[in-house]
């Protein structure tokens, strides 16, 4: 489906945006005026169920009548990024995290920079690359 094409880059490049933009906003001197634009937690929640659900619909997506596990890089970084988004709004400062969240904490957020560039570039070589099985 070329829409979960469309969105899945969508999504991945603006999540991943959110995730970096603190990196971004050191690197590149305009990159203030987008973050003041995703501070609002209601806006990052949203592109955190869309990113998530996105990236998970994505891995099952038919295309040109083959069912592969398809596009799964996209999808693997949409699901990481949303999963970070929805937690990070829920979770509360200086709050100990067990279980699955304590995995999400550990790993997703403390690299946050690290999920929203590569989500970004992965965003912009699915468009390039439209073909290529796992990207």
């Amino acid at each position: 489906m070329i829409q979960m094409y469309c969105l899945s880059i969508i999504v991945n490049i603006l999540a991943g945006l959110v995730f970096a933009i603190d990196y971004l906003s050191e690197k590149v001197p305009g990159a203030g005026v987008v973050k003041s634009i995703f501070e609002k937690k209601s806006l990052t929640f949203g592109l955190g169920i869309a990113a998530f659900v996105v990236g998970f619909l994505k891995l099952f997506a038919v295309y040109g009548g083959i069912l592969i596990l398809g596009d799964f890089f996209p999808a693997a970084i949409g699901m990481a990024i949303g999963a970070g988004l929805v937690f990070d709004n829920f979770k509360k400062d200086g709050e100990e995290t067990s279980g699955f969240m304590a995995i999400i904490d550990s790993v997703i957020l403390k690299n946050r920079s690290l999920f929203g560039i590569a989500g970004i570039l992965i965003g912009i070589l699915h468009f390039f690359f439209a073909g290529v099985i796992f990207l």
